[in-house]
Parts: structure tokens; C-alpha cells; sequence
């Protein structure tokens, strides 16, 4: 019989047809410098930063960690990445916002508070004058909100706050502090937990503070929000039982506290962290000395016009960051867009 299936003429032109379409399609690898699948779609999905090799880098680092055919791949249960919040999230100038909140509202407050008036930690900032309160952090700082708090229970911070975090405005951009995000780490955020990975606040402010707006301004619930705290102790209030807050501090999630709370929330060094000053030096070697892939970023404030140019705080970590591989940032060059209020169609997702 001369017909037992294809010819070898058919079987011989089907061959060299299926290889020539193989050949014409573009070919990608991790390793490759192709570009990668779906490039278009990420690069959108990070508008606001402008297009250069930095923003590339960066997702490419993320394309890589995540595509499962990659040497760097990280499954998703390892997909961690840590923000600091004032100064890399939301604009830090005239001061945190935690401190202008607790300043405003001892000045508001005072009438119910004659004792305030002789009280070291809080007469000096009893004035609406940012002067009094610009570049406060550290000691003096946390016995400030330390001392606005004490006696507070972590029912009542909520009523308080949510009002002044609504309706209080920066003086220069004339808008609500929480609308001073930085747009493009908002956009960076989303695009991160749209590839699987979980995001999470490290910052040396109040985590019971920032857990009030930590959802709606970011997308990071509270339980994803670690920060310093004050003593708090178990007692009677107003006829039932609470949790109130003593003008001790308990934890300064600052330097090396940075990565022992990480430890002790998540338990795994993140694979990405975020920072923008010297005392985010510890959270980024962490992060940068984890076996595998890895990325540190540090946002560089250079950029007066559209939001503040300075370097204090952050003069070891900005020396640094070459020497350990970092990514420097900066708001001039890399940011399309500075704050999400610029854009009312941006939120957090």
C-alpha cells in the first residue's frame, strides 16, 4: 500500500515550516537582554516615574524575582518588601506628621491641661509656630507625642485624630498632610502587590498613629504597620476595662530596631526595602545582606521646587548606598509626579 500516512515530502515541509516560525519569535530569557514580557504593561503600571535606566532596573528586578523560569525567582511567600513612611511615603517637612499632629493637638488641648504649662516635654511646642517644631525627631520628639498621649487609651487616639487627619493643612502646599504622598511610591506599592508580594511600613513613628490612615492613603492594613510605641498598661477606665498609653517609650523603631522588629513581626529579611535617611541604614543592610536577590532604595530629597532639597539625616546612608549596591532615588530626576494629589484619579489599590 502507498498510502501508510503523511509523505516524507509533507513530513519534511512541515518540519522546516515549524522551525522557521520557532526561529521568528523574539526569544527571552532572564538573563537576556531582551525585554521582557509584558515590559509595556509594567512600565505603565509605574507612570509617574520618569522613563530612565533607574525606573528599568527596578522592574526589572521585579520582573526577575518574580517569573518562575528565573535563577532569581523568589516565591511569593518570600515576596517581602518594607517602606519607611516619613520622608519615603509621605512628605516629612516642616516635621513628622505625627509630631505636627501632636503639637496641634496640645495647643488645642491645653485649656484641659494646666499642668502642660510647666511640663518641659510639651511647653516649648504649646505655639502654632512650625519653628518651634521644624526637624524635631528623636528624644525630644517622642517625649512630646509621649506626653499628648499619656493616660490615652487605643480607642480614644481614633476620635481624636481622625478629624485633625482629615481637615489639617500643610502651610506651604496647602493641602491635608496625608494627600503629601509621594505619587510614584504609591504607584510602586500597587505594582508590587499586583506581583504577589506584601507590603510593609517600617517606620520609627507611632504605629498605633499611622495605622489611622495607613489603608486608605497606602493600601497597607494595620496589622502590616510596625513602629515605635509607648508603655502601655491594662486598666479600668470610665467603668471598663482598656489599654492606655504611659509617657515611656517602649520601643524607638529607629537603626538597629529596624530589622529586630522586622524579625520579630514577619520573621524573614524583606527582599525590598525602602528608605531615606541614616536611620533606615540598618533596615536596607538587612534586607541587602539576604542570601538571593535583593534591592535597597534610598530616596534622595533634591528637589526644592517641587518638594524640599536637603540631605540632613541622611548623610551616611546617602555615602553608603554606592558602596552596598543601593538605588538612590531622586525626586528631581526619577519622579514624574512628586504627590498624589497632583493627580486626583491616583489612589492606593
Amino acid at each position: 500500500m502507498f498510502h501508510k500516512g503523511p509523505s516524507s515530502f509533507v513530513k519534511a515541509v512541515t518540519t522546516v515550516l515549524s522551525a522557521a516560525i520557532i526561529v521568528s519569535l523574539p526569544m527571552w530569557s532572564p538573563a537576556s537582554g531582551c525585554e521582557q514580557p509584558n515590559s509595556t504593561e509594567a512600565s505603565k503600571a509605574l507612570s509617574r516615574w520618569r522613563d530612565n535606566k533607574l525606573k528599568q532596573g527596578i522592574l526589572d528586578f521585579i520582573g526577575r524575582v518574580t517569573d518562575p523560569h528565573s535563577k532569581d525567582f523568589v516565591p511569593p511567600e518570600d515576596r517581602v518588601a518594607v517602606f519607611d513612611n516619613d520622608g519615603t511615603l509621605l512628605c516629612e517637612k516642616p516635621a513628622f506628621i505625627q509630631v505636627i499632629f501632636a503639637r496641634d493637638s496640645a495647643v488645642e488641648r491645653q485649656g484641659d491641661h494646666p499642668e502642660w504649662k510647666n511640663d518641659e516635654a510639651i511647653k516649648p511646642f504649646l505655639t502654632k509656630d512650625d519653628n518651634a517644631i521644624a526637624g524635631l525627631r528623636g528624644a525630644e520628639a517622642t517625649k512630646l507625642i509621649a506626653a499628648t498621649q499619656n493616660g490615652m487609651s487605643s480607642e480614644e487616639l481614633p476620635s481624636l485624630a481622625s478629624k485633625w487627619i482629615t481637615d489639617a493643612k500643610h502651610k506651604r502646599f496647602n493641602r491635608p498632610f496625608v494627600q503629601l504622598k509621594y505619587e510614584p511610591m504609591i504607584e510602586l506599592l500597587s505594582y508590587l502587590r499586583s506581583k504577589g508580594f506584601k507590603t510593609y511600613i517600617c517606620s520609627g513613628a507611632g504605629a498605633d498613629f499611622i495605622r489611622l490612615y495607613s489603608k486608605d492613603s497606602y493600601g497597607i492594613p494595620g496589622e502590616q504597620v510596625i513602629g515605635s510605641s509607648l508603655k502601655r498598661e491594662f486598666t479600668q477606665k470610665d467603668g471598663r476595662s482598656a489599654v492606655v498609653s504611659r509617657p515611656v517609650l517602649h520601643v524607638y523603631n529607629v537603626g538597629p530596631h529596624k530589622p529586630i522588629m522586622i524579625d520579630e513581626h514577619i520573621g524573614k529579611r524583606p527582599l525590598i526595602a525602602v528608605g531615606n535617611s541614616d536611620g533606615d541604614i540598618e533596615m536596607l543592610t538587612y534586607c541587602t545582606d539576604r542570601k538571593g536577590p535583593s534591592l535597597g532604595i534610598l530616596l534622595h530629597h533634591d528637589d526644592e521646587q517641587r518638594e524640599y532639597k536637603y540631605d540632613k539625616g541622611a548623610e551616611k546612608a546617602l555615602k553608603l548606598a554606592s558602596e552596598r549596591g543601593w538605588t538612590v532615588v531622586s525626586i528631581k530626576d526619577d519622579f514624574e509626579n512628586v504627590f498624589a494629589a497632583d493627580n486626583k484619579d491616583t489612589e492606593a489599590k
